[in-house]
């Protein structure tokens, strides 16, 4: 992301007085999501894990209220980023 990608993501988690972002990026190419954060970590998965993988297969929005209970939900993103 360049500056003014981060200074508008960063105004966003001001707005929203969230903890946390993520953008996540489909590579059809290579059938993989590319997770960032805001330190630009950037993790590759396979499009078809997690919810994201879900979103990706299906085109469907998803609003998980407890992430951590459905069971299309990939912990793996959670313990690389430490969150």
């Amino acid at each position: 992301l360049d500056k003014v990608g981060k200074r508008a993501m960063n105004e966003f988690i001001n707005a929203l007085a969230c903890e946390r972002y993520t953008l996540l990026f489909l590579d059809s190419d290579k059938k993989e999501i590319l997770f960032f954060d805001k330190h630009n970590l950037c993790i590759r998965f396979p499009c078809e894990t997690g919810i994201a993988g879900y979103v990706a297969k299906t085109e469907e929005n998803v609003n998980a209220a407890d992430a951590y209970n459905d069971k299309r939900f990939n912990p793996e993103i959670d313990k690389r980023t430490g969150f």
